[in-house]
């Protein structure tokens, strides 16, 4: 170590001016070994009340430059520390290797390439006090309030904080085939066991790729207990809002979400989120949950509660209900024509209400009106444990008198054509059930050929007052039978084809 100095004063005020410290390090646990630490400031020494000031000090080493002003107090029995102090640009990343440390793997390479930090602060046995807090990581700036009280058992923080801009996925770990989100509550528990109390806000955050302006988070944690209220955004053209409580006191942690969604724009959501749109329209959604676990893949598995969601004016993309309507009254006339239009049935109104249990979600209240047609469905509406959806619908013309092609199919009026959806959640098949259409079709056709007396078919006049007493009942068992055996035949061809 070596030591350039200029000393004058008495033991009332001792002044080093400049004082330059340089000191070598160097051994087997000495990060980036050896490692020069270079101090140029202007010191004063007072023994009398134990005070050491640092005035225009600049420190130089390991890869960082600071620079500020410095005050230490009870240097010699309970060091206290405060001032002003700049960390200038540096790699984080880098400094974190060269110390022989491991920052967390990310999806951007990039990510914490460019840091730097200002701001005032005040440091003594009891806590930490950092307000006047400028903070740069990357492309993001950080400023505000941040309090730490540490006192036994635990400690306790407060913060205020705001982000001009934060893109979150930046820093998330690389996608990989394996499940990553085993131990990830783990970390939430951990965060919970501190006591806290702040708010965070952003500008602009991007979140699993979506864009949220305004974004308000509510942080508090205590006796086990993490809640996050209000969560607050306004989210494509809407409006988010909800709240978070996480308790890990039992022996197996509880989650609580409340969310709701109003009046978002539903095709740019999914078109950022995921790269493609199956929905398009304005609409409103709410959920209730509860979930239980010591992962986040447990608690997916646990999803319980109620849901609801309501759009109007939009389209299901993939899949042109009417198209297929109007296919199979010409396939039924033996007459198919390329009908080009787009892959997409437009619709009125799309409401629901699914429900979690277990991490299965069910929605047997599916309602789709169009001008021409209606949908209702019942079914699966999302498999979590096996990422499926299996659901099934009803389509039926109900006024013919209408635009959309409905005079074309004033023949199908009343007819119920069965649809399925299926497949993996993140690309569902959506197609008209032709093996329980055909089936009924040729049944209806077999028996009038036929001309059996069975119920739904004609029926002698002898028999007329016994028929009367059974109308009400549409149950046929031998129709029924030829059906399904004529369903699983047809299966088997369209599975094939």
């Amino acid at each position: 170590m070596e030591l350039d100095t200029r000393v004058r004063g008495t033991r009332a005020g001792v002044a080093l001016e400049p004082m330059v410290v340089q000191a070598v390090f160097a051994g087997k646990d000495i990060p980036g070994s050896p490692a020069t630490l270079t101090l140029d400031a202007d010191a004063r020494l007072d023994l009398d009340k134990e005070a050491l000031v640092l005035d225009r000090f600049t420190l130089d080493g390991l890869g960082l430059k600071s620079a500020g002003h410095v005050e230490f107090n009870n240097i010699f029995v309970e060091p206290a520390a405060s001032g002003k102090v700049e960390v200038l640009p540096f790699n984080l990343r880098r400094l974190a290797q060269q110390l022989k440390q491991e920052l967390p793997l990310t999806k951007d390479n990039n990510a914490f390439a460019e840091v730097s930090l200002a701001g005032r602060f005040e440091h003594s046995a009891t806590g930490l006090n950092l307000d006047q807090l400028e903070l740069q990581l990357d492309d993001t700036r950080l400023t505000g309030e941040f309090r730490m009280t540490d006192e036994a058992p635990k400690s306790f923080i407060q913060f205020d904080l705001k982000m001009d801009e934060l893109n979150l996925d930046r820093y998330l770990p690389p996608e990989s085939k394996k499940n990553d989100s085993e131990g990830a509550v783990l970390a939430i528990a951990a965060v919970a066991a501190t006591d806290f109390d702040g708010s965070l806000s952003v500008d602009r955050l991007i979140m699993a790729k979506a864009r949220m302006d305004g974004f308000r988070l509510g942080l508090k944690a205590g006796d086990g207990v993490l809640q996050a209220d209000p969560v607050t955004a306004a989210l494509y053209e809407g409006r988010l809002s909800g709240s978070v409580n996480l308790d890990v006191n039992p022996a197996i942690p509880k989650l609580t979400l409340n969310l709701g969604m109003t009046d978002i724009q539903a095709e740019p959501l999914l078109m950022d989120m995921r790269g493609n749109a199956r929905l398009r329209g304005r609409g409103s959604f709410t959920a209730t949950l509860t979930a239980r676990g010591d992962s986040i893949a447990a608690m997916i598995r646990s999803l319980d509660g109620p849901m609801s969601m309501s759009f109007t004016e939009g389209a299901v993309a993939g899949f042109n209900l009417g198209r297929a309507l109007r296919q199979w009254k010409q396939f039924r006339e033996g007459v198919i024509t390329d009908l080009e239009e787009e892959a997409a049935t437009d619709f009125a109104e799309l409401s629901g209400n699914p429900i979690a249990k277990d991490g299965v979600i069910r929605m047997d209240d599916l309602i789709l009106k169009a001008p021409v047609f209606r949908l209702q469905g019942a079914g699966v509406l999302a498999d979590l444990h096996s990422n499926s959806i299996g659901y099934q619908a009803q389509a039926a013309v109900v006024n013919t008198s209408e635009g959309g092609g409905g005079k074309f199919l004033a023949e199908l009026a009343g007819i119920e054509l069965p649809v399925d959806i299926y497949g993996p959640l993140d690309n569902p098949k959506i197609k008209l059930a032709w093996e329980n259409i055909l089936a009924g079709l040729l049944i209806d056709e077999v028996l009038d050929r036929l001309d059996f007396p069975l119920r739904g078919t004609r029926k002698s006049e002898d028999a007329e007052n016994e028929a009367e007493a059974d109308e009400d009942s549409e149950f046929d068992p031998l129709k029924e039978l030829l059906k399904e055996g004529l369903k699983e035949g047809l299966k088997g061809i369209f599975k094939k084809n």
